[in-house]
């Protein structure tokens, strides 16, 4: 078995970045809809 420290790591961070993404997605929808029914 061939282990890639390099590639270990560039996946580890695209986990991290995935799950960034996907709170920054959750915060903004959140946003939005705060300020959506403040309008209201």
């Amino acid at each position: 078995m061939f282990h890639s420290s390099k590639g270990n790591k560039g996946l580890l961070r695209n986990e991290e970045l995935c799950k960034t993404l996907f709170h920054a997605n959750a915060n903004f929808s959140l946003l939005i809809k705060s300020s959506f029914f403040s309008v209201i």
